[in-house]
């Protein structure tokens, strides 16, 4: 069968519309990391578009053996893709990062680590520019509705 080459403008559009959606775990983000191996030519237009977020989520994880248990008891379990990326080398690529996190705990403290991780890693990403949080949470307590007068200074790095 013949290889068909699609011109890179209509390539361009379909990797745009395909990666539009925020991948929030691994299975997300693999889909759309598989339109590098459609061929050479989507290889390159596809890397800009898929290698540009990381992502830092909190998922309910049902294994027993996790330490890292919430206030209401669940399981939680933490996905990225930043050490895939480091591994392509492709930190130059990163424009943003997007953290996701769900459940009831005290999110203040996933919020500040994943902030900490991110300036600890500054160096690493120098087009990085933009950072969304995202927070899904079962119900408002007095557990995760803590005010925080802490400020971040992200021109620091650790």
């Amino acid at each position: 069968m013949a290889d068909i080459k699609l011109p890179s403008d209509i390539i361009d559009l379909i990797v745009s519309y395909a990666t539009s959606a925020p991948a929030y775990d691994l299975s997300d983000w693999k889909e759309q990391l598989s339109l590098l191996a459609i061929n050479s030519q989507w290889r390159a237009l596809s890397k800009s578009y898929v290698l540009k977020t990381i992502f830092l989520s909190t998922v309910v994880d049902d294994n027993e053996d996790n330490d890292e248990v919430d206030e209401q008891g669940a399981e939680l379990e933490i996905q990225s893709n930043i050490s895939l990326i480091m591994a392509a080398h492709a930190q130059q690529m990163v424009q943003a990062m997007d953290i996701r996190i769900e459940g009831s705990g005290d999110i203040t403290t996933y919020i500040k680590n994943a902030i900490e991780l991110l300036c600890s890693h500054a160096k690493i990403w120098p087009n990085l520019n933009s950072l969304y949080i995202n927070i899904m949470l079962d119900e408002l307590d007095a557990g995760n509705s803590k005010e925080s007068t802490e400020v971040i200074d992200f021109t620091k790095t650790h």
